[in-house]
């Protein structure tokens, strides 16, 4: 019934997301799922990252669409990050019209380039063809170079200085390319909530090997929610052969659902267990299941 569960989602973001708990040595998952200013004051003894600045930016757009504009949220960033942290964030060369519009840093700094940037008649076709372009790219994966893979100890040939190139190659466009997917994802979920597009990456699992930061992984998840909020329980009903089993707690626990709606996607999981007897993946799953 269930796909198989990724490591990272089972075992870091969804026992965080449930009960705060951290494990050492993992950060981005934080960064993604935390309250933001907690967060970016955990990062002032931290050696900073490129990708934690690329998702402490994404959260700060977040933040903007969720409770409004607010310079000092940018201001706390610099503080502790660094302006040159900053700066190098946007002096990144993405070749897409969204990464350009938000390569202005005034938008962050200032509400009324922000509201021109949100009022801009173009900006609903502009974050569509966004996120239609990310789901190409990243999701079929139509940008991915050669035979971009994880090799394993006992691949006795060992990677090849071709695929470790167009890895390397696939993580730098991914990246420059997530800010600009991230920000579309937001706007339309907003402004376009039953954009067809959303429950396309909400439902299908990204091309990630090349991006340690398992940015694909969280798009995922908000776009799941994000349909979710818009379509209730019965579209995790309707797709519960396409989500992992922490991807369903996930939604369950982020998304606007009544304890009516619970029910209903409880008696749903029970009926797909009594059609499959030998289906035992979620059993071990007692928030839900029991």
């Amino acid at each position: 019934m269930f796909q198989n569960v990724n490591y990272d989602e089972a075992y870091v973001v969804l026992p965080f997301v449930q009960s705060g708990i951290r494990l050492k040595g993992d950060m981005t998952s934080y960064l993604q799922e935390g309250n933001l200013k907690t967060e970016i004051k955990r990062m002032r003894n931290i050696e900073v990252m490129p990708i934690h600045v690329d998702i402490l930016m994404c959260r700060a757009i977040e933040y903007y669409f969720t409770y409004g504009h607010n310079k000092s949220i940018i201001q706390m960033l610099e503080n502790v990050v660094g302006r040159d942290a900053i700066n190098s964030f946007f002096a990144r060369n993405c070749d897409h019209e969204m990464g350009r519009l938000l390569k202005n840093s005034a938008i962050y700094r200032n509400e009324d380039y922000w509201n021109q940037l949100i009022c801009n008649s173009d900006l609903p076709k502009i974050a569509y063809n966004t996120l239609f372009d990310y789901y190409q790219l990243w999701v079929n994966g139509d940008a991915i170079d050669g035979h971009d893979r994880i090799f394993s100890q006992e691949d006795v040939s060992g990677p090849d200085l071709e695929t470790d190139n167009n890895a390397a190659a696939n993580s730098e466009q991914f990246y420059a390319m997530f800010p600009a997917a991230s920000f579309a994802l937001l706007y339309l979920t907003k402004h376009c909530g039953g954009a067809e597009i959303i429950s396309k990456i909400a439902l299908e699992h990204p091309c990630n090997s090349f991006d340690s930061a398992g940015n694909g992984l969280w798009l995922r998840r908000r776009a799941l929610v994000s349909c979710a909020n818009v379509w209730g329980p019965q579209f995790i009903i309707d797709h519960l052969d396409d989500l992992t089993d922490c991807l369903l707690d996930y939604v369950i626990l982020k998304a606007n659902l009544r304890v009516y709606d619970l029910r209903r996607i409880k008696m749903a999981i029970l009926g797909f267990q009594e059609e499959d007897e030998d289906d035992e993946l979620y059993n071990d799953q007692p928030s839900f299941s029991s």
